[in-house]
């Protein structure tokens, strides 16, 4: 093994700046800081600013020579970055306060060179491909950025810091370009950080990987990323594109696609359940040389699409799966559960379109029970889904029948499912309007398509005291949780609902009946009714959503 070519010395961050030429690959992240991180940015320098103290430490960066003339960033990028913004936001206080020399030599120092080679000017510091437009023009240059769609969160962090360094300005007075330059000053020689140079990429992640095990606070995702990278050594690109390929997949996927929860879910499926907290730890554990780092890559990256969809109803990945497969993540999507997505991710990767259809469509079946139940969300679901999403993809498992083998524990036969479901609470409109359109339509795949939601009799409170006289408010909050005090109406409908109890029955009774009557209401306005539908509506569920061994299951043998 090569010896490690490695310099560490200290330098003001803004002497990185102004002494090297910094490039942000591909495969890093995009600029992620929030408006608060950028905030306790600010202010933590600021305190530092005003102390006695002569430096302030602001951690590590560590970079890899790709050239003679450029450093690739592997760690540092948020901090180089937002350093980055605030040192342009005083650039624009000194324009914009007639001080023209001063803001051109400062984008000279630390914001742009020129380059002989090139004849043209070049950020000193240069963002990945999803950022750099935005960071370059409206950044670097002061110029409306090229882009559409300007990048939100750094246009936001630059927008924040010109605001906090205008407000400095102005509270210094008639002082205000010495109080500018004062700050200049502080993040060229105090705001200080350990610059940790090797000679390629390989050696960078390996020291990146080593400074996190020493317990820097860093996202899983990055550590992971930079422990498979610091792996590949001799096929770094190649490692890097899948990387870069899984996380852009990821990244366009619906609300729901996190990369931490996708790497986890993926690990899941392969190895069985683990915590978030112990996925480095355990992939560390199992992947230990550039081979099986590249065959890991590999398999993010075909994995990533499959996920991407589970987020998505609207992916390509579905034109080429059956129908039903669609519509069951659409239901598990709505119900907000993620306890199932290994088995999913692996029994659309590894199943057959029909089988992996069927898996999807039972999980629905024991989504729901086990969310009326209350079991959906612990451990122990995702242990047994993990477990089964393991023997898919090792192969021992092709059919519902073997799959719910694996996770029939956790899921409540039919008596135990109607007790619990008669007296549910549902606290989610979109998890009650989902049951409710089953319920009418008597499968676990509503098909139909409208603008009918839930509508309740008995309201969660009482303003006017108009149901004072019925009910107690403490007999209100009990029931009107239930699922048996709602009906399906037309939206429009459920905009104008009366306050007053008897106007308020009446007009659910006809605005149920113009939805098409999907569910008999109530015969009487009683908490006592209530109860009584819902018990209907229970005795309905254990045939709408049934067991493998089909309805009626008590004991599964």
């Amino acid at each position: 093994m090569s010896q490690l070519e490695l310099e560490a010395n200290l330098h003001g961050i803004g002497h990185v700046l102004r002494d090297m030429i910094l490039s942000v690959p591909p495969f890093q992240r995009n600029y992620s800081w929030t408006l608060e991180q950028v905030d306790e940015f600010w202010f933590d320098l600021r305190a530092a600013l005003t102390s006695a103290q002569p430096y302030y430490f602001m951690g590590t960066v560590v970079v890899s020579r790709a050239t003679s003339s450029t450093a690739i960033v592997i760690d540092g990028q948020q901090r180089l970055a937002t350093t980055t913004l605030m040192i342009a936001a005083i650039r624009d206080a000194f324009a914009e306060g007639g001080e023209e020399s001063r803001a051109s030599a400062i984008a000279n120092k630390y914001l742009t060179n020129w380059s002989l080679e090139k004849n043209d000017e070049e950020p000193r510091l240069d963002l990945n491909d999803a950022d750099r437009n935005y960071f370059r023009s409206a950044v670097l240059r002061h110029q409306t950025a090229d882009s559409d769609e300007p990048r939100p969160l750094l246009a936001q962090a630059f927008e924040r810091l010109r605001v906090l360094v205008r407000d400095e300005a102005e509270s210094a007075g008639p002082r205000w370009a010495q109080r500018l330059i004062q700050w200049v000053d502080f993040v060229d020689r105090r705001a200080q950080v350990i610059l940790m140079e090797t000679a390629d990429e390989a050696d960078a992640f390996m020291v990146f990987e080593t400074l996190n095990d020493r317990g820097l606070p860093l996202a899983v995702a990055d550590v992971i990323k930079n422990y498979f990278l610091s792996l590949a050594r001799g096929r770094l690109d190649e490692a890097s594109d899948l990387w870069l390929s899984a996380v852009q997949t990821i990244e366009e996927g619906g609300p729901g696609s996190s990369l931490t929860s996708f790497i986890r879910h993926w690990w899941n499926s392969r190895r069985g359940a683990t915590r978030e907290r112990d996925l480095y730890f355990f992939i560390r554990a199992a992947v230990r040389s550039e081979q099986q780092s590249m065959e890991a890559l590999g398999d993010l990256a075909r994995s990533a699409p499959v996920y991407a969809a589970l987020t998505d109803t609207a992916s390509p990945f579905w034109e080429s799966q059956a129908d039903d497969a669609r519509s069951a993540a659409g239901v598990l999507l709505d119900l907000g559960l993620e306890q199932y997505r290994p088995l999913a991710l692996a029994s659309l990767s590894d199943l057959a379109a029909q089988s992996s259809a069927e898996v999807l469509k039972s999980t629905v079946n024991w989504s729901v029970r086990a969310l009326i139940a209350g079991v959906s969300g612990g451990g122990t679901a995702e242990r047994l889904f993990a477990e089964a999403a393991v023997r898919v993809t090792n192969g021992r498992s092709e059919s519902v029948a073997s799959v719910w083998q694996d996770v029939r524990q956790l899921i409540p036969r039919d008596a135990e499912f109607v007790s619990a479901f008669a007296s549910r609470k549902i606290h989610r409109l979109s998890t009650a309007r989902y049951l409710l359109r089953a319920l009418a339509e008597q499968g676990p795949i509503p098909t139909w398509a409208n603008e009918l939601v839930p509508a309740p009799m008995i309201p969660r409170s009482d303003p006017t005291g108009a149901w004072g006289g019925i009910l107690s408010r403490d007999d209100m909050a009990d029931q009107s949780g239930r699922l048996g005090n709602y009906v399906l109406v037309q939206r429009e409908d459920a905009k104008s609902l009366p306050q007053a109890p008897e106007a308020r029955f009446s007009y659910l009774v006809q605005a149920a009946e113009r939805a098409g009557g999907l569910i008999t209401p109530w015969s009487v306005l009683s908490q006592t009714e209530v109860i009584t539908r819902q018990n209907r509506l229970a005795e309905m569920a254990v045939d709408i959503w049934p067991l493998p061994d089909g309805p009626r299951a008590e004991v599964i043998s």
